[in-house]
């Protein structure tokens, strides 16, 4: 083995040289859009806080879908791991959005330098670090980043993944199978608090460690078969609490769901998959639509020609060209099983967010784990040692101008984020202020003056289950600061001076 082939060759410094520029890139792409103001789901977690910011009001919400009392439904899902997370988040940061926001930020390079690290350990080439600056500034990966309340999806995210690669490791290797499975066991729990991704993943990599056992270590099965069978049974036995606690587990809201032939079915998780393919791989087809207090959506459908496909498609055929000599069908044949593992991981992901969403082609979130697992499989694909050095190092530039497509589009939306939420998040910093010395008084509660509609909207919440018809209007103040903010007997009342003029 030669030293270019090796693992750990020069040490630490290629890893440090690729954090910093996973950090530099992050900053730059995603730097202006720290200022996007809370959303949707984000402020119907705050609502349910009613203004506390204690780490123990957020940990009573922790199985979320049967304790919540607004907009019920959804009580198939249980996610304590991501309401943990948001419980410390909302513990460490209060209202504050933009350390919310830097959290996921870096969060994403956290996830970003992992799958370095693994593509590292595949094949330490330049390639693996190309490939993570290449998906830290995907534009497809934009909701998921800057939507504040997503955070905890690519911690499980990353779990998964390295659940994933842990049991890849231990079943190709006959060394430190023991360290390996019980990396894959551990991460595999967390990563199922937090998606149920993770539980259909523990079925594939129970199938994957059996048929590589039988293949290549028969008589080691104790640790493959713990290391899936423990984090779901744990899992099954929370589950079964949780169910004991919702009052309508299999409730569906049927206006949202609509109805759908058996056909379309079967047939929408390929079309999905498809969708993604042209989200991540064409930026052009990255453009959203960025709504103040809600959530983004795609701005137009995706195709095969959108605006700069040209150069997109140029970077992605150079890129084939330069690695066409490392695609070897010995190759493949190794790593089909794991290769196989990661499709069914996609498809199942798929299915589930296809069933009862007939609106899911067009939440852009859901990009950020496919995105993900295909940087694992095309490197999977390839041995880019048969390759000479002059042939990676054109190969690596080719995708590096692919993040750079991405990263100017990233930097575009992040931009128009920052001037369209810039007089609402100056707004509600100032509020902030005024109203942070108060709130540690026992029944403090505050009005503020001169502020419209623009500012404190007031949105309709269906209190209990949409179907009960119980609507109420609930202000953004309230969402934010529960029973603190009163207007009809406040201890102080602050005038708003006025909306900020906007940015030249």
């Amino acid at each position: 083995m030669t030293t270019t082939e090796h693992p750990r060759w020069r040490g630490w410094r290629p890893r440090l040289a690729v954090a910093l520029l996973l950090v530099l890139c992050g900053g730059w792409a995603y730097g202006p859009a720290l200022n996007r103001m809370f959303a949707a789901d984000q402020l119907m977690y705050f609502l349910h806080l009613d203004g506390e910011t204690s780490l123990s009001s957020g940990l009573r919400l922790l199985d979320y879908t049967a304790v919540r009392e607004y907009e019920k439904g959804d009580e198939l899902l249980y996610r304590p791991l991501l309401m943990a997370w948001l419980a410390a988040e909302n513990a460490a940061f209060g209202r504050d959005f933009r350390r919310w926001n830097l959290a996921n930020l870096i969060l994403h390079i956290g996830v970003a330098y992992l799958l370095f690290e693994l593509l590292w350990r595949l094949r330490p080439t330049i390639l693996a670090g190309a490939a993570a600056v290449w998906f830290v500034l995907l534009a497809s990966n934009f909701e998921q980043v800057s939507w504040n309340h997503l955070g905890g999806y690519m911690l499980g995210f990353g779990g998964l993944l390295t659940a994933l690669w842990a049991a890849r490791e231990a079943a190709t290797s006959d060394e430190r199978q023991k360290r390996w499975w019980w990396l894959s066991g551990l991460a595999l729990a967390g990563a199922m608090l937090v998606h149920e991704i993770a539980v259909v993943a523990a079925l594939g990599i129970g199938s994957y460690a059996v048929w590589m056992r039988r293949r290549q270590f028969p008589r080691a099965w104790v640790r493959p078969t713990l290391a899936w069978t423990l984090p779901l049974l744990v899992y099954v036995i929370l589950y079964g609490r949780h169910v004991a606690q919702c009052d309508r587990w299999l409730w569906t809201n049927f206006r949202e769901a609509g109805t759908v032939s058996a056909f379309s079915t079967l047939t929408t998780p390929l079309r999905l998959i498809g969708e993604w393919l042209m989200r991540i791989l064409l930026p052009g087809n990255a453009d959203l639509a960025i709504w103040l207090g809600n959530r983004s959506y795609w701005k137009a459908a995706a195709h095969l020609w959108p605006l700069g496909a040209f150069w997109a498609y140029a970077g992605w055929f150079g890129l084939l060209v330069c690695l066409l000599p490392a695609f070897l069908r010995q190759r493949l044949k190794a790593e089909a099983p794991f290769a196989f593992l990661l499709v069914f991981v996609l498809m199942a992901y798929a299915a589930m967010n296809v069933a009862g969403r007939t609106y899911s082609s067009a939440i852009p979130y859901y990009t950020y784990f496919p995105a993900l697992l295909g940087a694992v499989l095309m490197h999977l694909s390839f041995d880019s040692s048969r390759i000479g050095r002059r042939r990676r190092g054109w190969a690596a530039a080719f995708l590096l101008g692919l993040a750079l497509l991405n990263g100017g589009k990233t930097r575009h939306i992040s931009l128009q984020v920052q001037a369209d939420n810039a007089a609402v998040a100056q707004h509600y910093a100032w509020l902030e202020r005024q109203v942070r010395p108060g709130l540690a008084r026992p029944g403090y509660a505050f009005s503020v003056a001169g502020v419209g509609a623009d500012l404190n909207p007031e949105d309709p919440v269906w209190l209990g289950y949409p179907d009960e018809k119980k609507l109420e209007s609930i202000s953004i103040y309230r969402f934010l600061y529960g029973k603190r903010f009163d207007p009809a007997a406040p201890a102080e009342t602050f005038a708003w001076p006025g909306t900020p003029a906007a940015p030249p």
